[in-house]
């Protein structure tokens, strides 16, 4: 039985998607990032191996060396699982090679934004909690990828979109356990959790969150000892095969567990220091508390309500955020409470952490990338507030939110990854850049012309 309201949501994110898939709105926009990720595709499907031919990576920032070999920056299992997709493509008869553009744009569609699509849904199957009408519940499904940064993202080959319907995916699938009538037939689901939770770490280690999560949810499910039991073994089950690839491609490449972007030697250029020394007998500024003290509450601020913040871009998050806490605080079902627990818990880690690494500000991309795989799930439970009665003046205020947020997505959707970066807030600049259609980088085939850039080296 096809339910309108349910589709709704993929339906109108794929036709917003469409047009706005980087190869297709910008072919030569692309970042080294991308480029480096499609090229290592290219290296699965043709040598069955990661590594970068570096005659056709010349003068490319975004790679890794590790003393023998170049390899792309993102994390290995993700390059691992685009080839997949990669793989299927080419059968269909589209090469990487004689027709590159339309590759990368099926590449993204089918890889990225088609599970962006799916995971919509999910959020408005996991909005019955709530007890609302559909229309409400497609509302919140619309508002999670329309109004979190999720939508900017998924017309990109980044991980962050991707991570995010993974995570989605493991939410949901806990969420269905705790509901079903009959929980051993359902409990199945949960090794398809456990994958996507995994396959969302290797991939994003900001979505690892997730992984940690579902275990914990699983054993504190109001379900019979032996669903619970069970529900471990299949979650451990399915999350065994992407830890097991992650640990076997990622370790030869950086000789641990960390893929290549979170070594210290290919981050962003530190900040730089106001002035080291003030005179020969005054110790250094940095080594001042209260200096590291305002720093960090700089870079909070920044994330929160500043040039990459969450909430000065999506206000709508506000209305989010005040559901999340009604959560935690009146009598909703148990893993409603826990999911609500690990996505507060999760934002509050990565403020924490962002609050502490001391990187160059204009390195990343558009509003905040490392909370995409936790924003989604935190405008879930908006409904807790929108079942609350309000005022008209209140409503008014949510709905000019609402607008905001979703403008504000789009707009990031024509560029959320320039190849400089962004110098202040990232919507005015991605507007400025819209208007006066300046490229933010170049493509593939002008890597070569950058005889500026060398490699990063380990």
């Amino acid at each position: 039985m096809v339910r309108p309201w349910a589709i709704a949501g993929p339906v109108l994110v794929l036709l917003l998607a469409a047009p706005l898939i980087r190869p297709l709105f910008s072919p030569t926009g692309t970042t080294d990032p991308e480029s480096m990720t499609l090229e290592a595709v290219r290296s699965v499907l043709r040598h069955h191996s990661l590594m970068l031919d570096p005659t056709r990576v010349r003068n490319a920032e975004a790679v890794y060396h590790n003393g023998t070999a170049f390899f792309a920056t993102d994390a290995p299992v993700f390059s691992i699982t685009l080839s997949g997709v990669g793989w299927v493509i080419e059968r269909a008869g589209v090469s990487v090679e004689k027709n590159p553009v339309l590759f990368e744009y099926l590449l993204i569609l089918f890889a990225i934004t088609l599970p962006t699509a799916l995971a919509s849904g999910l959020i408005y199957r996991m909005a019955r909690s709530f007890e609302l009408p559909r229309w409400w519940r497609m509302l919140i499904a619309m508002a999670s990828v329309l109004a979190t940064g999720w939508f900017s993202y998924c017309v990109i080959l980044m991980p962050h979109a991707l991570a995010a319907a993974l995570v989605t995916i493991a939410a949901t699938s806990v969420w269905y356990v705790a509901s079903a009538k009959k929980p051993m037939l359902a409990v199945g689901w949960l090794a398809g959790g456990g994958f996507c939770a995994a396959l969302a770490a290797a991939i994003e280690p900001n979505a690892a969150w997730m992984l940690v999560l579902l275990p914990m949810v699983v054993l504190v499910l109001k379900q019979p000892a032996r669903v619970r039991l069970i529900g471990l073994l299949l979650v451990i089950a399915g999350a065994a095969a992407p830890v097991v690839l992650h640990i076997s491609v990622t370790t030869p490449i950086t000789g641990d567990l960390l893929p290549p972007s979170l070594h210290a030697s290919h981050l962003a250029p530190q900040m730089p220091v106001v002035a080291p020394y003030i005179g020969d007998d005054i110790e250094p500024i940095d080594a001042s508390l209260w200096v590291a003290i305002g720093r960090g509450l700089n870079r909070l601020i920044v994330f929160t309500v500043g040039t990459h913040g969450i909430f000065s871009h999506f206000p709508v998050l506000v209305i989010a955020m005040t559901g999340l806490l009604m959560v935690l605080h009146r009598h909703w079902t148990g893993v409603l409470k826990w999911i609500a627990g690990g996505v507060l818990v999760a934002i509050v880690l990565q403020l924490i952490v962002r609050m502490t690494i001391r990187v160059d500000l204009t390195h990343l991309s558009f509003a905040a990338p490392s909370m995409v795989a936790m924003l989604p799930l935190l405008m879930l439970f908006s409904g807790a507030w929108l079942r609350r009665p309000h005022g008209g003046l209140v409503w008014t205020i949510a709905g000019i939110g609402l607008g905001v947020s979703v403008l504000i997505t789009l707009i990031g959707a024509t560029g959320p990854a320039p190849q400089d970066g962004f110098t202040g807030y990232t919507a005015a600049e991605a507007v400025e850049r819209l208007f006066t259609k300046t490229d933010p980088a170049v493509g593939l085939t002008d890597l070569s012309l950058r005889s500026n850039r060398s490699f990063s080296t380990k």
